[in-house]
């Protein structure tokens, strides 16, 4: 781990000087998570093609959400509190778009509190679970759907997907144009530098197993974000950060492997200040 590496560009800054910190075998390939010594961006080397980004997601993927049991003891505390942080910000009955919403949970949650809600998403089986079993408008597709009416939406949400994108500065600056004036966007993803991933990154080294770095999630997070790579890549896409909170979420280890994951359970008691998760409230700039 630590390795230099020859690898591709760093897609935040373009910069070419990058260190390999740990690798993970994936559908037959091998996936570095690199960090930019320029920008300190950290991201999946070699970056998936568009092509590969959507294998990852096809099939049985979500297939374990899709029954009323799963999805609402799995997901639902979380996503109220969501709920709860969008409440404080984005006035009741407006227009709201859900990327990558999988069943539609969330756009369900804010349904039943009085905003028009929609959601969108890559799978085809939990658009059609979500809207038989959620009552919501949910339809396959992206952020880049030409179909999207330029300035109808008062909130955005890309709730731990925008790291799933290849281009994650496009799907902002598309957002951008879907938001009426001052309208609003939700993000999270994960902190790749919070306490407990840095736990399980010295675990990881420690052990020379890089699979026990379990918050690092090559390739399917495409991008790993800081507090500072996020806030410099919402500033890019002409968006201020209004507001931010944090959580923390329990990583469920199999057998012998769960003590390990005792000291970042410790991080419960902290969450809304040490927590993994990052939650950003942003409005677009004028």
């Amino acid at each position: 781990m630590f390795t230099s590496s020859q690898s591709s560009a760093c897609p935040a800054c373009g910069a070419s000087d990058a260190d390999w910190l740990c690798s993970n075998q994936f559908c037959g390939k091998t996936w570095h998570l690199a960090r930019c010594s320029r920008c300190g961006q950290h991201y999946t080397d070699p970056l998936p093609s568009s092509e590969e980004i959507a294998g990852f997601y096809a099939g049985e993927y979500h297939s374990g959400l899709r029954t009323n049991a799963s999805a609402e003891q799995r997901f639902r505390h979380k996503f109220e509190r969501y709920a709860s942080f969008i409440h404080r910000f984005v006035r009741k009955g407006g227009r709201t778009l859900d990327i990558g919403c999988a069943t539609g949970l969330l756009p369900k949650l804010l349904q039943d509190a009085g905003y028009r809600s929609e959601g969108l998403e890559f799978n085809s089986e939990s658009v059609k679970w979500g809207c038989e079993h959620y009552g919501v408008p949910l339809r396959v597709g992206s952020i880049d759907d030409p179909g999207l009416t330029p300035a109808s939406y008062d909130l955005i949400s890309f709730t731990d997907v925008l790291e799933h994108f290849g281009a994650p500065l496009q799907a902002l600056t598309r957002s951008r144009e879907l938001l009426v004036d001052r309208g609003w966007l939700f993000v999270t993803f994960p902190d790749i530098l919070s306490i407990e991933s840095r736990y399980y990154q010295c675990l990881a080294q420690f052990l020379r197993r890089d699979w026990l770095w379990f918050t690092s999630h090559i390739p399917k997070h495409v991008w790993e974000f800081t507090p500072a790579t996020a806030r410099s890549l919402f500033a890019k896409a002409g968006f201020e950060v209004v507001a931010f909170q944090r959580a923390h979420e329990l990583i469920s280890a199999p057998g012998r492997l769960r003590s390990l994951t005792f000291p970042p359970r410790l991080l419960l008691l902290f969450g809304d200040r040490y927590g993994t998760r990052m939650e950003f409230m942003l409005r677009k700039s004028k």
